[in-house]
């Protein structure tokens, strides 16, 4: 993940070293005091960076006022104090992952994290936060008002949960019970507060409707490959097989990988997750997939993009008897591409 942190003082940079050095797994790019500030944040919600200012909350709100627009995708915004003992998300807390952030930071460097999300102050259930952990997309977004309304009001919704999604685990740990929901027949006879199911005719009984997201793309690419070049052949391959971007769960590749600007920004730009996986992990991983030396030279793995898919879709959907290469192997300017299936499993977050 590309993260991008600013501090005012001499000290408040003394802490974005340590934040630094407690992230490695994460790209950093400071702000340059030759560009200002409403500018570099401005740049920063164009490609979905978490934005970390070190400083007062009201130099963060100001900077980031002009690019606001859209809980969904918005980058997430902390505040840190220079002092290091508060980290405060103040936007995108459940669908950004602010909040989830803040709390990371907290645990890795002894910081107190101030959440100050509704469902979180009263510990009730956050629907957003439930489709972002399960993958599932929000079709009918105003519906998250109400929806959440409802639970702080009567701390109990309806819901109901297409067949062919996996809710075994939600149902093992009291999911429903803990979170006073009451789950119902599928589909409903009458209108019910949430519905995750792939049939998009049953929106108008939903007050929100979840749909999974059901595919894991695979993606190898050749060191320093571009944001733009990784763009195009998706999008060339995607097309191809008539599958929308927002089917997308999340992106799989090598851990070697893992910092590799172009495809952190791809996936960022999109706000996919992007998974990483050994070489073992990889080449443990069942299936007949393409073979490559050279690839495995390289990388330790004869084949990165299916496996990857694969192990995704494992990552989000239990083994790989559930899953399935829908598209083979595609190579193009040094990327390959393929894409896997999984089956949807829910779990509580």
């Amino acid at each position: 993940m590309i993260i991008r942190i600013c501090a005012f003082t001499l000290k408040g940079w003394e802490l974005a070293d340590k934040i630094e050095e407690s992230f490695k797994e994460h790209i950093f790019e400071r702000r340059s005091t030759d560009i200002k500030l409403d500018a570099w944040a401005r740049d920063s919600f164009f490609i979905k960076a978490p934005i970390i200012f070190i400083g007062a909350a009201g130099i963060a709100v100001r900077a980031i006022a002009g690019s606001v627009s859209d809980k969904l995708t918005d980058s997430p915004v902390l505040v840190i104090d220079q002092s290091g003992k508060y980290v405060i998300p103040i936007l995108s807390g459940h669908v950004g992952g602010a909040n989830r952030l803040a709390l990371e930071i907290g645990e890795r460097l002894s910081m107190i994290p101030v959440i100050t999300t509704a469902t979180d102050v009263n510990s009730s259930f956050s629907v957003d936060e439930f489709a972002v952990a399960n993958r599932l997309t929000i079709v009918n977004r105003e519906g998250i008002r109400r929806v959440a309304s409802k639970i702080l009001e009567t701390g109990s919704i309806t819901m109901s949960i297409s067949p062919d999604i996996d809710s075994e685990t939600l149902k093992a740990d009291n999911f429903f019970v803990d979170n006073n929901i009451k789950l119902l027949a599928y589909p409903p006879e009458n209108r019910v507060d949430l519905i995750i199911s792939g049939d998009d005719k049953l929106i108008d009984k939903a007050e929100l409707f979840l749909k999974p997201k059901e595919y894991i793309l695979g993606i190898g690419c050749k060191r320093g490959s571009s944001e733009g070049n990784i763009r195009k052949t998706v999008e060339e391959v995607l097309a191809q097989y008539d599958i929308d971007i927002n089917s997308i769960a999340a992106i799989g590749t090598i851990d070697i990988k893992e910092r590799e600007y172009g495809l952190c920004a791809y996936a960022q730009k999109e706000k996919i997750p992007l998974l990483t996986f050994s070489a073992q992990e990889l080449e443990t991983v069942e299936g007949n997939f393409a073979q490559s030396e050279f690839v495995k030279s390289v990388t330790g793995v004869s084949n990165v993009c299916e496996r990857a898919a694969v192990c995704g879709a494992i990552y989000y959907g239990g083994d790989s008897d559930n899953t399935s290469i829908i598209i083979p192997k595609r190579s193009g300017q040094g990327i390959t591409i393929a894409l896997a299936r999984r089956k949807v499993k829910l779990i509580s977050g």
